[in-house]
Parts: structure tokens; sequence; C-alpha cells
């Protein structure tokens, strides 16, 4: 399953049978002027190939991108989860150690791009190390994290120390643009997927072991279709 809009190719948040979650975030680039693979193409054939981490990054590596992006990459099979920097002439993988949490926003963090100066300047000069820490500052406030916190982070509009920052600022974790919100629960097979306004709205959960079974036989449909889809369905 995959998150997106109208005419979008490829996946921008998605989830397969096996337990992989993608998500993107783009990193500081040049403007391209030869046309390569689009990241979302790259994190579609993830979500269709994909049954673990290393097959995800072997995927990854073998395509040629005109872009800067994190693709954040969950594994069920793995129990763990990465990020895979590309850009059009570097390559990286960022995990985490001795955490069981990492944190991705706008800038790169494998070693792979330690001294890369268009990165440092993006951490610099963007909002994207202010929201990095915006999140660190509310994690460390939750012990655990479960999909309805998840949700209250994702919704956050403040800055730095509860600081009000105005609607709208782009150093706030929600900045009243993004079309969409995901959290995923891979182990489970649960998606959670924002409603409108933005993410102000409620998460609506679909369960992709019912969605999805293993056994399909025929599909339902007429009233059968609707009760089966509202056993698929749950809110917060």
């Amino acid at each position: 399953m995959s998150v997106s809009w109208p005419g979008m190719i490829g996946v921008v948040s998605g989830m397969n049978k096996e337990g992989i979650t993608v998500t993107i975030n783009a990193g500081k680039s040049k403007i391209p002027l030869t046309a390569k693979t689009p990241i979302s193409l790259v994190t579609r054939e993830i979500l269709q190939y994909a049954k673990n981490i290393e097959e995800a990054i072997a995927i990854a590596k073998k395509r040629e991108v005109f872009v800067s992006e994190s693709i954040l990459v969950g594994s069920a099979a793995d129990k763990n989860a990465v990020i895979i920097e590309v850009s059009p002439k570097n390559f990286g993988v960022y995990r985490v150690q001795n955490t069981s949490r990492v944190l991705c926003t706008n800038h790169f963090q494998s070693e792979a791009y330690k001294n890369d100066k268009r990165n440092q300047k993006q951490i610099e000069e963007s909002h994207s190390e202010y929201r990095y820490e915006k999140l660190q500052e509310l994690l460390q406030e939750e012990k655990k994290i479960t999909p309805a916190k998840m949700a209250f982070i994702l919704r956050n509009r403040s800055g730095l120390k509860d600081e009000s920052i105005g609607y709208g600022n782009e150093k706030a974790l929600n900045q009243l643009l993004a079309h969409h919100a995901v959290i995923f629960s891979p182990q489970k097979k649960l998606v959670w997927v924002s409603s409108n306004p933005y993410q102000l709205g409620e998460f609506v959960c679909y369960d992709l072991n019912e969605i999805f079974p293993e056994k399909c036989g025929t599909k339902p449909s007429g009233k059968n279709r609707i009760e089966y889809c509202k056993r698929s369905v749950c809110r917060f």
C-alpha cells in the first residue's frame, strides 16, 4: 500500500506485505541537468521486491538518481530501521547504535556525507537541524512511543522548549502544509494515515492483515464489501 495524491507516480510513503516500510525526505540538491531514476520509483521498487533491510539497500544502491534524498526504511523481519541516503554522486546508510530510535529530517547523517559541503550547508542554514532537535526534545519526554503519542508529535506546531513560533513556521514539525502523515507498525501490519486538515484531523488505521489476507479467494462485493472494509479500519 502507498499514500500519495492523484497523478503521483511511484511511492512517497508505503508498506508492503513483508512489513517493509518506506518514507522519503528531501536533502540538499543542485539543479539536475540530466534525467535519472526518480526517487519515488526507487522506493516503489523497494516495496515491490524487498523483504528485509539489506535487500532494500541493494535496490537503492544500484539505481542512479538526480536528487538527494533520505529513504527511511523499516523492516518487520529485521525489527529495525535504517536511513538510506542517496545523491547523484554518493551513497550512505545511517544505522543507529545503542538506541532503538532513528530520527530523520532533511539532512544526511551517515559517515559517507560527513564532509559533504552541500549537506553541511543544509545543516547550518536550513530548518532541518532545528526540527531534528525538536524531535529529540519531544521523544525524550516519552519512554515508550504509542501510535497516539506519535500522532501528537506529528501534530506539534511549537518550537524548542514549547516556544510559540507562529502557525506555518518552517521550523515546526507540523508546518500546516504537508499532504499527509503516516504512522507504521510493520510487525503488526498496521498503518495510520492522517486526515484533513493536514495532520490535525484524526489518524485512520488500516489493518493490512485484513485488507490483504494471505489467502484472498473471491473479493467481497456490494454490502459484503462494505462490511469487510468496516472491519479493516479503526480510528483514534
